[in-house]
Order: C-alpha cells, then sequence, then structure tokens
C-alpha cells in the first residue's frame, strides 16, 4: 500500500487498505499505518496483509504474489474479513429498506 515506507527516513501515514481488498488485490505494506493502524492490525492477525519492512522485502513479495498458491490465502483470508466488516452496515440497509416498505404500505 502506497505511503508506508519511509522515504528518506520521513514516516508516511499509510493509506486505506480496505479499498484494495475490495479490488480483490492482496495488501503488502510497510510499518508506517499509523492512520489505519487498527485496520491493518485486524488484516495482519487475520492473514489478510503482508508486512514487509524495505523496498527490497517490497519487491520480493510482488514477485511471489504472482504465484496463486502464495496469493490465495491472503484473498480468502481478506474475502472473510471484508464479508464480517460488511455485516453491519447490510444489517442497517435492511433495517432501512423495512421502514420505507412500512411507510410505503401504510
Amino acid at each position: 500500500m502506497g505511503h508506508s515506507l519511509a522515504i528518506d527516513d520521513r514516516p508516511m501515514l499509510g493509506k486505506n487498505p480496505f479499498e484494495a481488498l475490495q479490488l480483490e488485490c492482496v495488501v503488502v505494506h510497510g510499518p508506517s499505518v499509523s492512520h489505519f493502524q487498527e485496520s491493518y492490525s485486524r488484516l495482519l492477525e487475520s492473514g489478510a496483509a503482508l508486512q514487509i519492512g524495505s523496498v527490497t522485502a517490497l519487491a520480493q513479495a510482488v514477485v511471489d504474489l504472482q504465484t496463486p498458491s502464495q496469493r490465495q490465502p491472503y484473498l480468502t483470508a481478506a474475502h472473510s474479513l471484508v464479508d464480517t466488516n460488511m455485516q453491519p452496515l447490510e444489517n442497517a440497509i435492511g433495517a432501512i429498506d423495512a421502514i420505507v416498505a412500512a411507510q410505503a404500505d401504510g
């Protein structure tokens, strides 16, 4: 993910990883993710992301993840996490739909 590896010792703050997950991309990121620390921690804990520490490690990760068997565990874990995160939104939309339908009938 962009803005997660320091440049000239300037720390970066990270980018929203869920946009990449929605596009079914593996999230490979550096250690500087302070704006989204909780999200990246959950991704790492669930096996849905790969943290690297250098540009060299990033290049190797990109090469390794070209192999479907290397990529698939991250995508599977990410899909599960995204589904879990979407459940409250889906519940809210269902409740709103029910209210709108009741008002339309009444």
